[in-house]
């Protein structure tokens, strides 16, 4: 994202410096100044808006994520702030409203003030689906895959993290 700013800086560049008449290089070093300000502003405007849920493909097999924030805002959108081992940073989401996106908030509202009362986190399973035949949000933290189980001690008590 930033090498296009890059690139566009070093064309426009060997543009104004060409042999030209001199008008023509002064507008062209004109026009930089004042495009490059604003391309990296609604670049940045525009990486801090969230991304609709449909619209995620790379991370779209991903079975659980934590559900670090949400918001509801009625009849617009529901904005939910998720986090999954595999992508190594939250990521910010919204979901257009609609009858499905109803049945989610009515979920999340009934489910996260509880996990936030026992202080446990909330998962959303296969966030990029589209079915609801599931509950989409649980307390139960995700599995890790193919980890080899500890050895049995003969403790009276016993904790996995």
């Amino acid at each position: 994202m930033f090498w296009s700013l890059f690139l566009f800086a070093s064309f426009s560049s060997l543009t104004a410096w060409s042999r030209r008449e001199r008008w023509i290089r002064w507008a062209i070093i004109a026009f930089l100044c004042i495009s490059l300000p604003i391309m990296y502003f609604s670049i940045t405007e525009l990486l801090s808006r969230p991304k609709e849920i449909s619209h995620e493909v790379l991370l779209s097999d991903t079975p659980k994520a934590q559900v670090l924030g949400y918001h509801i805002d009625e009849d617009a959108a529901l904005y939910l702030f998720l986090y999954s081992r595999e992508w190594g940073q939250p990521r910010y989401f919204q979901i257009t409203w609609s009858d499905a996106t109803k049945k989610l908030a009515d979920e999340l509202r009934k489910k996260g003030p509880k996990a936030r009362k026992q202080n446990k986190p909330l998962f959303m399973t296969f966030p990029f689906k589209k079915s609801l035949e599931m509950e989409k949000f649980s307390n139960l933290p995700p599995q890790p895959a193919d980890s080899p189980k500890p050895p049995y001690t003969n403790r009276a008590q016993e904790f996995n993290i």
